[in-house]
């Protein structure tokens, strides 16, 4: 059949069926299968002009061409029967998608787990039992005809299929493993007692695929057309037509209709190559599927792993370390501690994990200066005689600007949602550096990769692991850094979001004066071989002005008490800039970008929710996220997705900051001018309120407003 080139392409899903590949052309869009069961073994030929995929599975190898024919045949498809020519191909092949991804060139970092459950024989039972789980004991039960099905998960999982999965392995099971399933017998006898006595029919045995980090794995790979819809973790079906549903809108309209950022294909680097790395997180994940994670809580498989050249050195200042996208960073620093104010120590769970040396580092940083190490943040250069004209198409600020400049912007979606939000410094006519969160580099890598001109003109580079970073940040940032240089760092000489090339010491660095802390300061990036150098030299000049090793955490604080945004918590692709008081960033005068057109209809009107920041007056209370907000008594529709907790100096007042989404018409946004950040967390409200006035209440606690706000959504 032929049709127009304005009608969708036919994805091809993958997913495994014993010694052959089980194909579904499925549509436009995943549900649509009706009109397919009635061509089932039959040949379709599409005519298009679009890009397309050959799989050939005999010879294991996928090729990325172009083709005006487009072959799809529906049914099994026997590994000897020749390839199959699509535009997308999805791989949803459960635990046969790491094998599947492999003929593609992709890394679907998936480890087969054997999973075991019991069942008893039908002893009168109720139906409608639910389903009862006992994290504590590692146990779950539910009904079944009667009797009882009880499982868990082992402190000892068995990692299976590690050397290939056998290509008959269709609708089998794997041994039963009695020995393996005592402790989880052992456990559920104490919750139900009469399960000593029980007869059981069976032990199920049988394998399930794990990611290392207990998520989904959606969205398109490196390689573009392939993309992935595994990984469900035993809970693949509380996710069922939902995530088919979303993939398919995600393939049709280029982006999801939901923030999934946690299920992003793209959080996964390069290291998950690795087996044993892979093997270790996700070993991890399963033996402790059901333990309490209290906020913050950090990962301990397979590290340390990426290293900065200064690991050493705050290790022996006593760095407390945490883990982010395989990087070891300093969350702070415990010596610290003895000039922080444990009467601090926020309520609840979120107390579990901190120290007073997080406000220590907060006051040092605000009122002398600390030295932050910043090299996990992935640093990206996009280069090229095209590159400025791209980057002006991708971003929706100036970025085209002299050498030597540093804008803040946002990359969009058509819908204007924000994709993207970093810095990009033009350090040259045709190179540009971005600098973006640790977590976001092959995310914001992959979206400029989808966007990239075709003739050539412009390409990514991913520098990240070339450059250490150093941030220096507070009032006596200049003085300690001046005499370590010869160029001239007034303010005349060297202004806000200007970037040079400067020596620190025997040191050459690329200076940005830039913050992400609301301090005077610089990020210096040098050569990696460099870091601890640089770091030695700094730290050298800074004690006699009071300079402290800072963390990630009082950075947190910091950036949160200035009303810095972070992407993927306070602003995701569900939120436009004018929504996230971002209004500064847009420029609508510059040309066509990506997202303008909906940002110009937004623009019309005042934006139903922004965002800002409720300060209270309880500096121990902190948000953990999705906490109802009562303003007079109503409820409103609220979801915190970022808190911290920080310090309070003598100097100003002990209040607590809270981000929130409520109606447009309560409050504006802009920085905090005075009061100390104890927590903030990001919420959504999607209707309006008439005012704000009165009794805030939080958490069912009553708590006068001060006054005070940077982030809230409102």
């Amino acid at each position: 059949m032929s049709r127009s080139k304005n009608d969708l392409p036919d994805p091809l899903i993958l997913a495994a069926a014993g010694a052959g590949i089980a194909v579904l052309a499925t549509g436009a869009a995943l549900w649509q299968r009706r009109r397919h069961r009635a061509n089932r073994g039959q040949e379709e030929t599409i005519a298009t002009d679009a890009p397309h995929w050959t799989l050939d599975k005999t010879s294991s190898r996928a090729m990325f061409g172009k083709s005006v024919l487009i072959k799809c045949i529906i049914g099994l498809i026997k590994p000897d029967k020749g390839s199959i020519e699509t535009e997308v191909v999805v791989n949803a092949g459960g635990m046969f998608a790491g094998e599947i991804g492999r003929l593609a060139g992709v890394t679907v970092p998936i480890i087969p787990m054997a999973h075991e459950y019991l069942i008893t024989r039908p002893s009168g039972i109720a139906l409608d039992i639910p389903t009862m789980r006992d994290p504590s004991l590692l146990v779950y039960f539910r009904g079944e005809s009667g009797g009882l099905v009880m499982g868990g998960y082992e402190r000892n999982p068995a990692p299976w299929g590690l050397d290939g999965i056998p290509e008959d392995f269709n609708g089998k099971l794997l041994p039963e493993d009695w020995e393996r399933f005592d402790e989880l017998m052992t456990n559920a006898v104490v919750r139900v007692p009469e399960l000593e006595d029980a007869e059981v029919i069976s032990l199920v045995n049988g394998p399930e695929a794990f990611t290392p980090d207990g998520e989904f794995i959606l969205g398109e790979s490196d390689v573009r057309g392939f993309w992935v819809a595994a990984g469900f973790c035993a809970h693949g079906l509380a996710g069922a037509g939902g995530m088919g549903r979303l993939v398919a809108e995600w393939i049709v309209k280029g982006v999801p209709s939901l923030d999934v950022w946690e299920m992003d294909s793209r959080r996964f680097g390069p290291h998950y190559r690795s087996r044993e790395y892979t093997l270790a997180r996700t070993y991890e994940i399963y033996s402790t599927y059901y333990d309490i994670k209290y906020p913050g809580q950090e990962r301990l498989a397979g590290r340390p792993l990426r290293l900065s050249p200064t690991y050493t050195r705050l290790q022996e200042l006593g760095a407390s370390f945490g883990e982010k996208s395989g990087w070891e960073r300093a969350n702070w620093f415990e010596p610290n501690a003895a000039s922080g104010d444990e009467s601090l120590r926020p309520r609840g769970w979120a107390g579990e994990i901190w120290s007073p040396a997080i406000g220590a580092e907060h006051r040092a940083c605000r009122e002398a200066a600390a030295v932050f190490d910043e090299t996990s943040f992935a640093k990206i250069d996009v280069v090229g005689p095209g590159a400025a004209d791209f980057l002006e198409r991708m971003c929706d600020n100036r970025v085209a600007r002299d050498v030597g400049a540093i804008t803040y912007t946002q990359m969009l979606n058509p819908r204007g949602g924000i994709e993207c939000d970093f810095t990009v410094t033009r350090l040259a006519e045709d190179r540009f550096r971005i600098v973006t969160g640790t977590a976001f580099g092959n995310h914001d890598a992959a979206w400029i990769r989808r966007h990239l001109p075709g003739d050539g003109s412009a390409r990514v580079e991913d520098v990240t692991s070339r450059l250490a970073c150093l941030g220096l940040w507070g009032p006596a940032a200049r003085d300690i850094l001046q005499p370590l240089t010869d160029a001239d760092l007034s303010n005349d000489a060297f202004r806000y979001m200007r970037a040079q090339e400067i020596a620190v010491g025997t040191v050459p660095c690329l200076a940005l004066r830039v913050t992400y802390v609301g301090e005077l300061g610089w990020e210096l990036y040098c050569p990696m071989e460099f870091g601890l150098r640089l770091f030695d030299t700094i730290w050298v000049s800074g004690k006699q002005h009071g300079l402290a090793a800072g963390g990630y955490k009082a950075i947190d604080s910091l950036r949160l008490e200035k009303g810095y945004r972070v992407w993927g918590a306070d602003i995701t692709p569900d939120e436009t800039p004018y929504e996230a008081g971002l209004d500064f960033a847009v420029k609508l005068d510059k040309g066509d970008f990506i997202g303008r057109d909906a940002l110009g209809e937004a623009s019309k009107s005042p934006p139903e929710r922004r965002l800002a920041c409720l300060v209270l007056s309880d500096p121990r209370s902190v948000a953990l996220g999705s906490e109802p907000v009562r303003v007079d008594g109503e409820t409103l529709t609220l979801e915190a997705t970022a808190s911290t907790a920080g310090p309070a100096a003598s100097s100003r007042k002990r209040d607590a900051l809270r981000c929130a989404s409520i109606a447009s018409t309560v409050a504006s946004f802009g920085p905090m001018s005075s009061g100390v950040p104890s927590s903030v967390a990001t919420t959504r409200r999607k209707r309006p309120s008439s005012s704000i006035t009165g009794i805030l209440n939080i958490n069912g606690e009553a708590l006068p407003r001060t006054g005070f706000m940077t982030i809230l959504w409102i």
